[in-house]
């Protein structure tokens, strides 16, 4: 019984053969199933995402991979260099990987780096990351009919943490329907849960999680000249 054909011919390894073979970039890592499951509901590119707090940017890949401008923020400069090593080299034009501290930026004044001040993004990304002064200022970054996701640690993941200061757990919990109540009521509420789960990094945990999408200008005011006036149309017999 001879070898099944696809074996039979299989061309030799060799030089030649190794040559020819493709670079493969390494896989993008998985990212957040919640984060997965709502990128349906983000604004289509071409479009700009904030990912704050971002890591080694699982999910700022996650962006650029959709094909987003990508503003990936964080205080570990190891870890933005390795977003910058796995991002595809054809997305790189397109991703700010921005080395900054937003607590201690917020202390001095205001909190985002210059990439960030003054914009408004399509989609903003926070993922295992808490700073409740942060909290009232995020759909600020939102431009009209942008979305919001949201997911981090939450009220009953005590049980989970390691044993650390009572006051330092509680500023970075969330606390039961915080993020509904920072969504509501300028917000449409696409997606909320709290409550125990494993989370992608194989974790037990108790987590809460948000996508929320700020309403989209009304035709007339996205019109030239559609201000209230506009709005209010010529009155007709």
């Amino acid at each position: 019984q001879g070898a099944p054909a696809r074996a039979r011919d299989a061309p030799a390894a060799g030089p030649s053969a190794e040559a020819a073979a493709p670079t493969m970039r390494p896989r993008r890592p998985p990212g957040s199933p919640w984060v997965e499951s709502n990128a349906r509901h983000l604004p289509k590119p071409p479009a700009a995402a904030l990912d704050l707090a971002c890591g080694r940017g699982r999910h700022a890949l996650l962006l650029l991979d959709l094909g987003y401008e990508v503003v990936a923020v964080d205080s570990d400069a190891a870890a933005l260099a390795a977003l910058r090593q796995r991002a595809p080299d054809g997305a790189r034009a397109r991703l700010s990987a921005v080395e900054h501290d937003v607590e201690a930026a917020a202390r001095r004044g205001s909190p985002w780096p210059p990439e960030v001040a003054g914009r408004r993004f399509a989609a903003v990304l926070v993922v295992n990351y808490l700073h409740r002064p942060l909290l009232p200022l995020l759909l600020d970054l939102l431009e009209p009919g942008g979305v919001l996701i949201y997911e981090a640690w939450a009220s009953g993941n005590e049980a989970h943490a390691a044993p650390k200061d009572a006051r330092v757990l509680e500023e970075r919990v969330l606390r039961p329907n915080e993020l509904l109540q920072l969504a509501l009521p300028r917000c449409e509420v696409l997606g909320f849960s709290h409550g125990p789960l494993e989370d992608y990094e194989g974790r037990d945990c108790v987590k809460q999680m948000l996508c929320a999408r700020l309403p989209p200008l009304a035709p007339s005011a996205a019109r030239p000249g559609g201000g209230p006036a506009a709005a209010a149309g010529g009155g007709g017999a």
